[in-house]
């Protein structure tokens, strides 16, 4: 991982079925980077690798190596990454999922900023 350097670390997680469900990820994540840019000159926007990750389809997002293949490991691989971040920002329409869950509670305790975003559904 190449080291950062910035005046703020903006983490984004989103969904499993981010991908699939959302109406145009790629368009979506292209507004949320500018938007994000806009906030300060010096931001660094981040992703997990993994299915919560969105650098699949964005690869402007540097990626964040966390393991994913459950709850608790999610949970305590971001907890130890949680110094270099300043914000959480998760991107889901989910009420219940329980990896947005754990980041947010582990985020949460460690005093970071956490911003949630819905996105627009694809048509059925």
């Amino acid at each position: 991982m190449t080291p950062v350097i910035s005046s703020s670390v903006v983490l984004v997680v989103a969904d499993s079925n981010f991908i699939n469900l959302c109406k145009d990820p790629s368009e979506y994540l292209t507004r949320l980077r500018t938007i994000l840019g806009k906030r300060s000159t010096n931001v660094t926007v981040m992703t997990v690798t993994g299915r919560y990750g969105v650098n699949s389809i964005d690869t402007a997002f540097k990626q964040l190596a966390v393991d994913d293949k459950n709850k608790t490991v999610f949970g305590q691989t971001l907890e130890n990454v949680a110094g270099i971040v300043d914000e959480l920002l998760v991107v889901t329409n989910t009420a219940s999922d329980p990896f947005m869950s754990a980041a947010k509670e582990v985020l949460g305790n460690a005093q970071k900023t956490i911003t949630t975003f819905g996105y627009e559904r694809k048509e059925p």
